[in-house]
């Protein structure tokens, strides 16, 4: 006996089979794309954060440097360890240091900003108050 093949039912499955193959091929696509994007993404904020911490090591660096000095002399030398540090990091380094007086207590303020290349700007302040020995 004979068996008798359907010839509708293979082309069914080989129409099914590419239709499968076909989306799988899109939906692989897609996650690469996506992929690809994320990686790059991923990469940008990586250079970013890295920017960032030189930024704030650098703006550290300046303010644990002048942290060493009496109050009195902070700000003439604040201008000269700002030129040393950017020299150093290659980053933009600005300073400005300001007198105040409230109450008895007098001292300084100090404002660091530090800007990257890649325009990442980060500001650190500080305040250094005269001890007795100073205010003299």
């Amino acid at each position: 006996m004979k068996m008798k093949r359907n010839k509708t039912k293979t082309a069914d499955r080989s129409a099914s089979v590419i239709i499968e193959v076909v989306l799988s091929a899109a939906l692989l696509a897609t996650a690469g794309v996506a992929l690809a994007k994320l990686s790059r993404g991923a990469g940008s904020l990586s250079q970013q954060a890295d920017q960032h911490l030189a930024a704030e090591l650098a703006a550290d660096n300046v303010l644990n440097r002048l942290a060493s000095l009496p109050a009195d002399e902070v700000k003439e030398r604040a201008a000269k360890i700002a030129k040393a540090v950017a020299e150093d990091t290659g980053c933009e380094v600005d300073t400005n240091v300001e007198s105040f007086e409230s109450g008895d207590a007098r001292g300084v303020h100090v404002r660091v900003e530090v800007t990257t290349e890649m325009a990442v700007r980060v500001v650190r302040h500080a305040w250094r108050l005269q001890t007795p020995e100073e205010k003299s």
